[in-house]
């Protein structure tokens, strides 16, 4: 009984996670804007501004399309420089 209970347990949360993962997190974008003093950083730096983006997972869920509203996004902040941090491909 005590195996049977584990089982479903972890189905349902395993479909949960599932969910998440491809429904809800993609959809979340959170854009934070995070001002730096850095005392030795040079004057030529003052309002640099630099865009950083991770978890991008193209595959079939990320379409060029939604990596393209995406990149908009990005581009709409002005950065100077963006830096993509990690997992830009899922496999």
């Amino acid at each position: 009984m005590r195996k049977l209970l584990y089982a479903l347990l972890g189905s349902t949360f395993g479909g949960l996670t599932y969910h998440y993962a491809r429904n809800i997190e993609p959809n979340t974008w959170d854009v934070n804007k995070v001002t730096l003093k850095l005392a030795r950083l040079s004057k030529a730096f003052d309002g640099y501004r630099i865009a950083q983006i991770s978890d991008i997972h193209m595959d079939g869920y990320m379409t060029r399309e939604r990596l393209q509203n995406h990149v908009a996004t990005v581009n709409s902040l002005k950065p100077d420089l963006v830096v993509i941090t990690g997992d830009f491909i899922t496999s």
